[in-house]
């Protein structure tokens, strides 16, 4: 029996075997020039931030390098995909095990940073809002914000290899990813699964879900903590500010540049967020299925095509935004030292 499997339009699976080659590309090399910028720094690893955007930049490599390859990792040929109506835009040179390496570095690169967007909120929240000193943060906290992005990255990542679930898919078209081979198989009776599971399928995709959900949890309630931290400190200089009779006097003027600081810091902080959000948001939605991808109607079609277009260009750019981000908050730290430096000369 010939099972068609979803149709799309050419230009959208030309969209999706191209675009993340360019925006992938540029992800790793941005993410390769904040290492280059960190070790040429005077501090090199020795802050906890400088460590942290490490490890976050090493992991987006991983992720951005895989997910840039798109199509050629994937099998030559999978079993009986003339039957199911498959059919890949772009080259594909490799086999079940390069489509189990990419999907490997896909997810293990994307958990592990994504994690990290969150113990770095965790970070300014023990700095800022719990007013930890940071030699009591790298001794008591930064071994776990180290751990917990690896752990939940090979979450995401090994339980699908033991299961052959690393596979091209319509739901994973752009790269191999943790799909039962055929699609079908998870949706209609009768069609056996040649490669994963529908139950693994279903789990995987829970899995995914939780972690996610509690990414969010510690971002938003991390943020929450030194936004309340920061509000208060704004009352209190507000106050004293009011009963001095010296403004200018030299303690009162620290207090108020430490606390601009502190405010750029919290502006560093929500744009890491807002560029989390903006990779993580669309292909959330489409795994719980907040998004109707069934195709019962044109206008279904159309909008779920446009979620996967934002998932296949935001997702694969999390290291071009957070390298905007780190090189902006670096040209303000050096302005504020110097402000007679034009930011071009910066």
């Amino acid at each position: 029996m010939q099972i068609s499997a979803v149709t799309r339009d050419p230009w959208e699976t030309d969209f999706a075997a191209l675009v993340p080659r360019f925006t992938g590309g540029l992800s790793a090399i941005s993410s390769a020039l904040i290492i280059y910028i960190i070790f040429r720094s005077e501090t090199r690893l020795s802050s906890i931030y400088h460590r942290i955007m490490f490890g976050m930049s090493l992991a987006d490599i991983c992720g951005s390098i895989a997910m840039a390859l798109t199509s050629l990792p994937m099998p030559s040929y999978m079993p009986k995909e003339e039957i199911f109506g498959y059919k890949w835009t772009g080259a594909r040179l490799g086999n079940t095990f390069t489509c189990d390496a990419q999907g490997f570095f896909v997810f293990f690169g994307m958990g592990c940073m994504f994690n990290y967007n969150a113990m770095l909120c965790v970070y300014y929240a023990c700095a800022i809002a719990f007013a930890m000193r940071e030699r009591n943060i790298k001794k008591y906290v930064e071994p776990l914000l180290h751990i917990i992005p690896i752990l939940a990255g090979l979450a995401f990542s090994v339980p699908p290899l033991f299961f052959e679930m690393y596979n091209p898919g319509i739901s994973a078209y752009a790269w191999c990813g943790p799909v039962a081979y055929p699609d079908e198989c998870v949706v209609y009776q009768g069609v056996e699964c040649i490669r994963g599971n529908a139950k693994m399928r279903n789990l995987i995709q829970i899995v995914i879900a939780v972690v996610i959900l509690y990414v969010f949890f510690l971002i938003f309630s991390s943020l929450a903590l030194v936004i309340w931290k920061v509000i208060q400190t704004d009352r209190m200089i507000a106050k004293v500010t009011r009963l001095c009779r010296d403004r200018g006097n030299g303690n009162m003027l620290r207090v108020l540049e430490n606390h601009r600081n502190t405010k750029a810091v919290v502006a560093q902080a929500m744009s890491y967020i807002l560029a989390f959000l903006l990779g993580v948001v669309p292909p959330f939605l489409l795994s719980i299925g907040a998004v109707d991808t069934s195709g019962q109607s044109e206008e279904s079609i159309k909008f779920a095509d446009n979620f996967e277009k934002l998932t296949l260009v935001f997702l694969p750019l999390q290291g071009f935004f957070n390298f905007v981000i780190f090189v902006s908050f670096k040209i303000y730290n050096y302005r504020r030292v110097r402000p007679d430096v034009g930011i071009g000369r910066v």
